[in-house]
């Protein structure tokens, strides 16, 4: 049973044939035909023909020629020879070279060349739906590659703007749509700013748009729709950034139930998105916020590592912080100061090498020990300073001591 509805050209120089083809296997298809092979030609480039029937004695040219040249010009279309000629070495090495589908021998049946057709153009669906789902699959290959790309580059957040930017590069160059843009929403202004394009013009990429605005990418971020418009020019909300852009999708970049911006996307073709690209595309839209909320977490840690560092520099006390293997990992300027060393040089060394008196009072020992804050007072420094020293435990997850932290004060 056939699916669609086909295109077959009969050609031949007997008219009488011709009308009578027309007339007989139009109800299951739809009959071209051509007295000429330049009409017959002339049908071809301008018709997507499935099957072609060709008389084999033409004035012009022999009816396998003819059909040699409709192999080159269209591969995929079915070959049937109509000849006179019961048996013939030079149609059989045709068959065999695939350049023609089956001969029907003349004077035919209708209803065998009825069922022949009907066989023939069987296959050719099939054979279309194999092309079919070997481009699917080698898209659905690339688009997966795309994400696990995407998706590996949580690992390095350090360097989202280029990450970001391959993402809508792949998209305009790999999925072949016209421009892409990643915008991101300044939560000071309420305005989306691009962060990362492909395609748009220059002037494009420094844009604002607020939040409240007409358009479509500010109506996405707004409401947290994604939106596709199969033909821009139908829609008020698109608005013009690339002449020759037909149809546009906008999906939201979701983080929790925050809207963080927008995956912008413009197609040069009507309706050029498909259930499964908005799919795909989706998918996309996820890994670039969670990359962007990644890049926002490392930030935000930097910057409160970089003012913890900041604050524990600031403090007067002398502190030291040791592992659980009474190794110094940090230490403060005022502590760097105290023993008269550089942090690098002191890092590394056990407590007992940089607090001898440490041996008589075995302050470490006893907070690992004992797991709580200890005071006491130690000797430090060639100047035989007196201080107070506080220790106080470091607890893992599991409530373990996993090191220390020294707080010294001179005694005033």
């Amino acid at each position: 049973m056939l699916k669609h509805q086909h295109k077959v050209l009969f050609v031949d120089d007997d008219l009488e044939n011709l009308k009578l083809a027309e007339k007989v296997f139009r109800n299951n298809t739809t009959i071209l035909i051509a007295e000429t092979i330049e009409t017959a030609f002339k049908l071809l480039a301008e018709e997507e023909i499935s099957l072609v029937v060709s008389d084999q004695k033409m004035p012009s040219m022999s009816g396998l020629d003819f059909l040699r040249e409709v192999k080159r010009r269209s591969p995929n279309t079915i070959r049937f020879l109509l000849t006179g000629v019961v048996d013939s070495d030079e149609i059989h090495t045709a068959i065999n070279e695939d350049l023609i589908f089956t001969y029907i021998i003349k004077p035919y049946k209708l209803a065998d060349v009825r069922l022949a057709i009907s066989r023939a153009l069987e296959n050719y669906e099939l054979s279309e739906e194999i092309s079919r789902l070997r481009q699917d699959w080698q898209k659905t290959a690339k688009e997966t590659a795309t994400l696990l790309e995407s998706g590996s580059a949580l690992s390095s957040v350090s360097d989202v703007p280029k990450i970001l930017d391959r993402i809508v590069n792949i998209l305009c160059k790999d999925f072949g749509y016209q421009a892409c843009a990643i915008e991101l929403i300044d939560k000071n202004s309420w305005e989306l700013f691009i962060k990362a394009s492909a395609g748009f013009p220059d002037k494009t990429k420094e844009r604002r748009l607020t939040i409240e605005g007409t358009g479509l990418v500010s109506y996405v971020a707004r409401t947290g729709k994604t939106t596709y418009l199969p033909d821009v020019h139908k829609d008020e909300r698109y608005v013009v950034e690339n002449l020759s852009t037909q149809s546009q999708l906008t999906i939201p970049l979701r983080v929790g139930e925050a809207i963080i911006g927008v995956l912008n996307i413009e197609s040069a073709r009507l309706d050029g998105f498909s259930e499964r690209d908005i799919f795909i595309l989706s998918s996309i839209a996820d890994k670039a916020a969670a990359i962007v909320q990644q890049a926002h977490l490392f930030d935000l840690v930097s910057k409160g590592k970089s003012e913890w560092e900041t604050a524990f520099d600031a403090i007067s006390d002398s502190i030291f912080i040791f592992d659980n293997k009474k190794r110094l990992r940090r230490v403060n300027s005022a502590g760097s100061k105290l023993l008269k060393q550089r942090f690098d040089l002191l890092l590394g060394q056990y407590c007992t090498s940089l607090f001898p008196d440490e041996e008589r009072v075995g302050l470490v020992k006893r907070v690992f020990e004992e797991q709580q804050r200890i005071s006491e007072k130690i000797i430090v420094g060639e100047e035989e300073i007196l201080m107070n020293i506080m220790a106080d435990p470091i607890l893992d997850e599991k409530k373990e001591v996993s090191g220390c932290v020294i707080v010294l004060r001179e005694i005033t």
